[in-house]
């Protein structure tokens, strides 16, 4: 699936992410929703990563991994 897809679809699931620096999502995220306020650090699809500062609610990113290291926020639902 590529990049492009991911960002122009709306999402058909979704799924809970228990973040981890290690493991990747199981499917690639084309965002993701933040129930409680924090960082999220993740991983995009291109091999950047970034760490949101305070977010939450819905976060529009494609996304691999969302990291354990940096991640403050919970209530983590990928969109797929």
């Amino acid at each position: 699936m590529s990049a492009g897809h991911l960002s122009t679809a709306t999402a058909q699931g979704g799924y809970s992410v228990t973040p981890s620096d290690t493991v990747k999502l199981t499917k690639l995220a084309r965002g993701l929703w933040v129930g409680t306020t924090g960082n999220l650090s993740v991983l995009h699809i291109d091999g950047s990563q970034v760490t949101y500062v305070g977010v939450q609610g819905l976060i529009p990113v494609c996304v691999s991994r969302v990291n354990a290291t940096g991640t403050t926020a919970t209530d983590i639902v990928a969109m797929v």
